[in-house]
């Protein structure tokens, strides 16, 4: 998969240059005057393949996600690995688990806006099922799609000495849902979260590794609609 991958993101994101390439006899002739850092750049390897290339959505011109607020109540986990200290007869060691809880009663609301390109701000609520409360607000946010597919990805570093100060690398993919007149909502929603640092070893929290891979817990809703959650101006 590693390979795929590089050849689509090669393709698809370029940094401060044009790039003339030839795939599978096609001629590809790509310029983008952003500075644009690559998902491999932002998302390791481990994290793009459990989230599965088939819902990455790759691409140079992506839909327009500028004022675009949603809410995700209730997820499901895909994939669950959380890595842990364990101490046995007096020796600790950093040791993964792979129970998958299933079900996770938590709040996820996104908002995005200020859309350049290929980077967009935005906001990101997380209430997780101890009633923790995070607000993620990120600038700088890497947008890539086409369509009205899109995939984005960021870093963000938590300032929690309980949890050990970790940076977690986030991947969301989509779909916009229109009728004839206006957006309606976000289809096939998928979110993708790990562990890639931390500062301090954590006190109650987890260690780098982990990963966790969730979409919507009812699925008998056919896309998740439009709130405005966000107050903040």
């Amino acid at each position: 998969m590693r390979k795929s991958l590089t050849v689509i993101l090669l393709c698809c994101v370029a940094g401060l240059y044009s790039c003339k390439n030839t795939v599978n006899g096609i001629d590809l002739d790509i310029h983008d005057p952003q500075h644009i850092l690559w998902v491999e750049d932002v998302i390791d390897d481990d994290l793009l393949e459990l989230f599965g290339e088939e819902h990455i959505h790759f691409g140079h011109t992506p839909p327009n996600l500028d004022g675009v607020s949603f809410m995700v109540n209730g997820l499901f986990y895909d994939t669950c690995v959380r890595y842990r200290k364990v101490t046995i007869n007096g020796v600790s060691s950093i040791e993964p688990s792979y129970v998958n809880p299933g079900f996770e009663n938590a709040v996820y609301k996104h908002h995005f806006f200020h859309q350049d390109g290929n980077i967009i701000q935005q906001r990101m609520f997380i209430e997780d099922h101890n009633h923790n409360q995070s607000l993620i607000e990120c600038d700088t946010t890497y947008l890539v799609g086409s369509g009205d597919d899109f995939s984005v990805y960021f870093k963000w570093k938590i300032y929690s000495e309980q949890e050990g100060n970790p940076t977690w690398a986030f991947l969301v993919s989509g779909t916009l849902v229109y009728d004839s007149t206006s957006l309606l909502g976000i289809k096939d929603y998928r979110i993708g979260k790990k562990i890639i640092d931390i500062e301090i070893p954590p006190v109650a929290g987890y260690y780098p590794g982990t990963c966790m891979i969730l979409h919507p817990y009812n699925t008998t809703i056919p896309f998740l609609p439009l709130q405005d959650w966000d107050t903040i101006q």
